[in-house]
């Protein structure tokens, strides 16, 4: 059972009023699959899935833009606010600064 499955079936009303949108990232065709129906059944909201050549809308302040992962580009995506700072718990922990839907470090 995913993470977001345990976390539907203990809290699924706060679950539901606080989601807004979704934004996935993986790199696991059969886990994106099951990430997007989970989101459509039970939060009733399609998912923007991150795969090449998708429009975000997300600008890349970096000396290399291209390398910067998915999983950061999903994240100031995700992102609902002008400016901050989101704490990115993965494999490694990042934190990337966003300001007007820029990652700017």
């Amino acid at each position: 059972m995913l993470f977001a499955e345990v976390l539907f079936l203990v809290c699924p009303h706060t679950l539901i009023l606080q989601t807004k949108s979704v934004a996935i990232s993986s790199v696991v065709p059969q886990v994106t699959n099951v990430l997007k129906t989970l989101c459509v059944k039970h939060l009733g909201i399609e998912p923007l899935v991150l795969e090449p050549k998708v429009k975000t809308g997300v600008g890349i302040k970096a000396d290399n833009p291209r390398e910067v992962g998915a999983d950061l580009i999903c994240d100031v995506a995700g992102f609902d606010g002008d400016e901050g700072l989101i704490i990115d718990l993965g494999t490694a922990t990042k934190y990337i600064y966003v300001k007007n839907k820029t990652l700017c470090g």
